[in-house]
């Protein structure tokens, strides 16, 4: 609002300005805003709640029963290379005549985001994340722990596009390449899951984004009897596991992990070591454990 004065007039408004200017407008409040999306809010709500469950249990029932290897959920999350401070609740030293407590980022890479997409099932496996980086060069990542070759032997894919975020022909190749080797090497049932067998259908767990509809996505999760189910829409802060329960941690030790880095080496964060820093704080966040805590406080599994 002071900035829009400033614009009109050609001087900063006093400091009691914007109080007088509401109190002569009965139309208007002053109120601290809601952290939470309107959307989001009228979205949880007892019907949706219900349906969605319901069609899980249809879901569920149309396949006798999906067990918790076959159970699966994926989300993107995005991540600044300086290990996103702001907000992580850390106190720095400065000098007393230092009233702006700015940290200065000596890298300009450090503001720049990259995108992460993980996969966990509800028996507490995780699948080697998804990189997705804006273009440029790369180090080799082929022997970083739970990034390159893990227990169950897909490697990590690492892709490179303009603007850093996932697309309809990334995910697609995603879910070939990664996804399905991964939950074939995961399931309990002897018989190979694939078209027209008997085997134990999976279930995918996803949010509303486009990329995850494409026809070529859908008609190759049919073929492999993997079936791909959305979450209602607006509502994965209540039902997206990932999101409630494991990227906070998954956060809290990625700025560590940033910051142990950077005082250990003295070097900053790239896109030549983000990976292998990444690395470490997802195999430390991402136990059994806590996959299994998220899976059941959105009453999943069990």
């Amino acid at each position: 609002l002071h900035s829009c004065i400033f614009k009109i007039c050609g001087k900063q408004p006093g400091k009691n300005w914007a109080r007088c200017f509401i109190q002569h407008c009965p139309h208007l409040v002053s109120a601290k805003p809601h952290g939470l999306d309107p959307k989001r809010a009228q979205n949880f709500n007892r019907k949706t709640i219900e349906e969605y469950f319901q069609l899980r249990g249809e879901v569920e029932e149309k396949y006798n029963g999906i067990p918790p290897e076959h159970n699966w959920n994926m989300d993107e999350k995005g991540n600044q290379l300086g290990g996103g401070r702001k907000g992580s609740g850390m106190k720095f030293i400065f000098w007393t005549e230092n009233k702006e407590h700015y940290c200065l980022h000596c890298d300009n890479d450090n503001l720049k985001l990259g995108s992460i997409l993980e996969c966990v099932n509800a028996a507490g496996t995780a699948m080697p994340p998804c990189f997705v980086m804006k273009e440029g060069p790369l180090a080799d990542h082929s022997d970083i722990e739970g990034i390159g070759l893990t227990n169950i032997n897909y490697l990590t894919r690492i892709a490179m596009l303009p603007n850093g975020s996932i697309n309809q022909v990334l995910c697609k190749e995603w879910f070939r390449d990664t996804f399905v080797p991964n939950a074939l090497a995961c399931r309990v049932n002897e018989k190979p899951i694939v078209l027209n067998t008997n085997g134990r259908a999976c279930l995918l767990l996803v949010d509303g984004h486009n990329s995850h509809y494409t026809k070529d996505f859908l008609d190759y999760a049919w073929d492999h009897n993997i079936h791909v189910l959305c979450y209602p829409a607006h509502s994965t802060h209540v039902y997206q596991g990932l999101d409630v329960v494991v990227f906070s941690p998954l956060k809290c030790s990625w700025t560590e992990e940033c910051d142990h880095f950077e005082n250990s080496k003295c070097l900053q964060i790239t896109k030549q070591n983000f990976i292998s820093v990444y690395g470490r704080a997802h195999c430390k966040v991402l136990t059994p454990e806590l996959i299994c805590t998220a899976f059941k406080k959105m009453g999943v599994w069990p």
